[in-house]
């Protein structure tokens, strides 16, 4: 009786409800980055989503079920008309757009990434970010890794043609954004 609970338990978990393939992870950043451009978002933004969300499209399933490279709740894939939440560029514009909708909703990029981790009816419950450790520490992921995407693509335009590449995260001043802490600025 035991091992029979177990097993329904185990297959009835959300995690193992759907699993997606890992995605090729410059195929993944570049789908981003198109997808976050037409859409009017800072492709830097989303590919640090992304990068906190599912490690570029190598971990599509969280324990909570939301799935894809963008992490989409059945909800949230519902309302963005997603039918297969495993398909890259739904699951990415859907994404993206759900961003954009909880920016304009909260006016407040911290605001924004609390709701789309904790969902915005907690926002609203808190007046603010949630006390939850995890939104927390991925609020600061998120920011961490936008300030350096943003800063390595500046530096990447500023390139001249024939010049030495430039490393992605070498010679950048340093983030006030740390993972897991924040730090001031000097």
């Amino acid at each position: 009786m035991k091992s029979t609970i177990l097993f329904l338990v185990s297959i009835s978990s959300p995690a193992t409800a759907l699993a997606c393939d890992p995605a090729d992870l410059k195929v993944v950043q570049e789908m981003v980055s198109t997808i976050a451009t037409e859409e009017d978002l800072d492709p830097a933004l989303a590919l640090a989503v992304v990068d906190v969300e599912s490690a570029g499209g190598r971990h599509q399933v969280s324990d909570a079920g939301a799935i894809g490279i963008m992490q989409l709740m059945p909800g949230t894939a519902a309302d963005y008309g997603v039918t297969d939440r495993c398909d890259p560029q739904s699951n990415i514009r859907a994404g993206v757009r759900y961003l954009k909708k909880l920016y304009t909703e909260f006016d407040d990029p911290l605001l924004m990434l609390a709701a789309y981790n904790a969902g915005p009816e907690r926002v609203y419950q808190k007046r603010g970010i949630p006390e939850f450790n995890e939104t927390a520490q991925y609020i600061v992921k998120v920011m961490n890794r936008w300030t350096l995407n943003a800063k390595a693509s500046t530096a990447q335009e500023k390139r001249r043609p024939g010049s030495a590449p430039v490393k992605q995260l070498a010679g950048l001043s340093a983030s006030p954004w740390r993972d897991e802490h924040v730090w001031a600025a000097e």
